[in-house]
């Protein structure tokens, strides 16, 4: 165990943070750089007092009343830094003297025995302490392993910052939740995500910690997916999540083949409130040496067959049209296959966030790549972060989706399922996404303010 800070707050401040660990199961503070000495990643303890904290009237004069990780955030001030605290594990308010007085003298006379400005304890004196803390509290013994997992994955990430396909499968499962329920509902599910093991390769299976319904009690049959099925044999993990308004999401890892064997990552999302489909094709921009990261066509064995079946498929919906469009079928334009160009930088358990990436509608790449703007110096087809078409960012991609601007109207929804039948059977991971109704209210029509639009409240009310 390596050195562990100690932020202690008293008052209007300590109400503030309980507030947010409360709510959000993390907070921010403020901490001296040249104090405190924060590294990019430790262990941190947590005391807290303010009138009405304590209910029970036998509350200890000062106590540990968390255990967290703590990340290294950006400089707010000369020498001072913010660090943000999650993972966060209740102690049982462990008082601190009795704990002094078992210490040995070395240790004992360099801890605090009050509320003060944040601290820094060396190796030495964090562990004593931690492992008194163990010793005093069941909490702190059934929950540390968890934090010393989250802390190994982070410093692992440290030294390898490069993540694989499992880096995408991750991404099209959280573009699922966003685009399902929001920003806060993305991050209340991804709250807690266990760290990676080997016993989980899929993001899927790290959800547990959540109240989802796992793949063995999902019934598949009862999922509809417009022209195609899904079969048990081809799920490798899968989970039901269910909003407030009874909505379900439904999220599906077909991927049969090895992951050092798999040829790429799609997401393909259904949302049965505008029977749309949308497909998106990942694409990983790559380091080279001396320039931003790339993705290189010529390099990519895979890419002519995949943009050619693309484009034959978008012709294929493109020409089934109908000549009358239903309020619900209109859309922005007729792409419902994207591509995503991002880096594959892996992102730990606590992180709730999509990679960084641009999504561009098929029928713009194609423009795009015929136009001199798309070679590089050498005459390649070449996009960067610099070189490339008008795009989509995450957030305004999963808003057109979400709201069914974009995506397959409901005559093109019937005939995907040819390119869908022919991915499965391809060597790539697919996860699929797909919404279904709920019982009550039609709450996904609601816009962000929570309001219906006049024709779409079936009780008058808005």
């Amino acid at each position: 165990m390596s050195e562990a800070i100690w932020l202690r707050f008293r008052g209007t401040q300590a109400e503030k943070i309980y507030n947010a660990i409360t709510l959000k199961g993390e907070f921010t503070a403020i901490v001296s750089r040249s104090e405190v000495k924060p590294k990019q990643h430790q262990l941190c303890l947590v005391s807290l007092e303010y009138k009405g904290m304590y209910s029970s009237g036998n509350e200890p004069d000062f106590s540990v009343d968390y255990i967290g990780v703590s990340r290294k955030g950006t400089l707010v001030a000369t020498d001072q830094v913010r660090v943000k605290i999650s993972s966060i594990l209740q102690t049982e308010h462990v008082d601190v003297q009795p704990i002094i007085e078992k210490l040995p003298n070395k240790f004992a006379n360099r801890l605090p025995s009050t509320y003060g400005e944040p601290l820094r304890l060396p190796k030495g004196l964090s562990q004593a302490f931690i492992g008194a803390l163990e010793g005093a509290s069941q909490c702190v013994r059934n929950g540390l392993p968890g934090i010393d997992a989250q802390l190994n994955e982070l410093r692992q990430i440290e030294v390898s910052p490069e993540g694989g396909l499992e880096t995408f499968e991750r991404d099209a499962v959280i573009t699922s939740l966003e685009t399902f329920g929001g920003t806060k509902f993305r991050k209340e599910i991804l709250r807690g995500t266990q760290p990676s093991t080997a016993a989980t390769p899929s993001f899927l299976n790290r959800l547990s910690h959540y109240d989802v319904r796992e793949d063995v009690q999902i019934n598949f049959d009862a999922v509809t997916f417009p022209g195609f099925k899904v079969a048990h044999s081809e799920v490798f993990g899968a989970v039901q999540l269910v909003n407030s308004s009874g909505q379900q999401l439904t999220i599906m890892n077909c991927n049969r083949q090895p992951l050092e064997q798999t040829l790429g990552v799609d997401l393909i999302y259904y949302s049965h409130a505008y029977r749309s489909f949308v497909l998106v094709q990942y694409k990983r921009l790559k380091s080279e040496s001396g320039s931003t990261p790339v993705y290189r066509p010529k390099s990519d064995k895979n890419y002519a067959g995949e943009l050619q079946r693309m484009n034959e498929a978008e012709k294929l919906i493109t020409s089934l049209e109908p000549n009358e469009v239903g309020v619900n079928d209109y859309r922005l334009g007729t792409d419902a296959f994207y591509f995503k160009f991002c880096e594959a930088r892996q992102k730990s358990s606590l992180d709730a966030g999509m990679i960084s990436g641009m999504y561009i509608p098929l029928g713009l790449w194609n423009h795009f790549v015929q136009t001199g703007s798309a070679t590089g110096p050498r005459g390649g087809l070449r996009i960067d972060w610099d070189n490339h078409p008008r795009s989509f960012n995450n957030s305004r991609f999963c808003q057109l989706l979400k709201e069914g601007w974009i995506g397959s109207s409901a005559a093109q929804t019937e005939k995907l399922d040819q390119i869908i039948e022919g991915t499965l059977a391809g060597q790539r991971m697919l996860v699929i996404a797909a919404t279904s109704p709920a019982t009550g209210r039609p709450d996904q029509l609601r816009d962000d303010q929570g309001r219906f639009a006049d024709a779409d409240d079936p009780l008058g009310e808005r």
